[in-house]
């Protein structure tokens, strides 16, 4: 996949993932059942494809599967863990996007 590097004036607590072929909003129901929130797309898109998105250049095929995550000092190790394993989870069993 492709790998977007931000300015060194970004924010260093907001990454910006793409979850392969499943739509944002699967999978951020997905780990709302876990009690992980995150938003969909970028912050300024409100409900539409995300024009920042498109100026990083992400491809028009993942734009529609990126969430967003926020972090604070409040986040430690096993918070991460747990994030990894729902994602994962959720590739192996949430519906594709064809």
């Amino acid at each position: 996949g492709a790998v977007v590097l931000s300015s060194p004036e970004a924010s260093p607590y907001i990454l910006s993932i793409a979850v392969p072929e499943i739509k944002s909003e699967t999978v951020l129901h997905h780990l709302e059942a876990s009690q992980i929130y995150v938003s969909s797309g970028s912050a300024c898109s409100k409900g539409k494809k995300s024009g920042v998105l498109a100026e990083f250049k992400v491809s028009e095929k993942y734009i529609d599967s990126v969430i967003r995550l926020s972090f604070s000092y409040e986040n430690n190790k096993e918070d991460i863990d747990l994030l990894a394993a729902k994602l994962k989870d959720g590739m192996d069993s949430l519906a594709k996007i064809k």
